[in-house]
């Protein structure tokens, strides 16, 4: 089957499938990040890879993200979660998953990913300057001094050590949920494949 014809029927855009894909991880751009980490990790060119090569890749297409979305982009998934996805997409305990499970896995485990940008830049243009520039009115510090500029800066500071981690914490619990749902569900696969014979 041609890769036209597949992306027409939706066979080679696994990361779509679920809840765990969306616009980031639908992009062509993010798949030929996984494809390029695949083909990396796929060193010996088997078609197949291996528990400690799905991490790898995974790592990989963090740090290359993190090019493009900054530090939204540097807290990948914990070993163990990558390990409890690659047992629940190694159904035949075969110890490796092919290139389509691992585009599945890479969309689950990046989708948290345009929520900590959206986090991220929402409080960096909008929020910082909104709550300094109340605070010090709220205050009645003289403009252009350096107690309003030593306000806005504790204020920034604050904003990028308390609140923004809080808003990726909270996106990280939730994401964490939804990746153990996935990795103790039934393989859809198997049953799609049932179905044919």
């Amino acid at each position: 089957m041609s890769s036209d014809t597949q992306q027409k029927t939706g066979d080679n855009d696994s990361s779509q499938s679920g809840s765990g894909g969306n616009f980031l991880t639908r992009s062509k751009a993010f798949r030929a990040l996984v494809d390029k980490a695949y083909a990396v990790c796929d060193s010996d060119k088997a078609g197949k890879i291996t528990k400690t090569e799905l991490y790898a890749g995974l790592l990989l297409v963090h740090l290359n993200l993190a090019k493009y979305a900054g530090p939204a982009a540097c807290y990948p998934p914990t070993r163990k979660v990558c390990d409890q996805l690659f047992e629940a997409a190694d159904a035949d305990r075969s110890g490796t998953i092919d290139k389509d499970e691992f585009v599945k896995i890479m969309g689950i485990t990046c989708a948290q990913i345009t929520g900590r940008i959206l986090i991220y830049y929402l409080v960096l243009i909008m929020l910082v300057p909104t709550i300094a520039t109340i605070v010090v009115d709220y205050l009645e510090i003289t403009n252009d001094s350096f107690q309003e500029r030593a306000a806005e800066q504790s204020i920034g500071i604050a904003f990028f050590f308390l609140v923004i981690p809080m808003g990726w914490n909270y996106i990280d619990t939730v994401s964490e949920k939804e990746l153990e749902k996935h990795a103790h569900s039934p393989k859809k696969k198997d049953a799609s494949a049932s179905k044919m014979e």
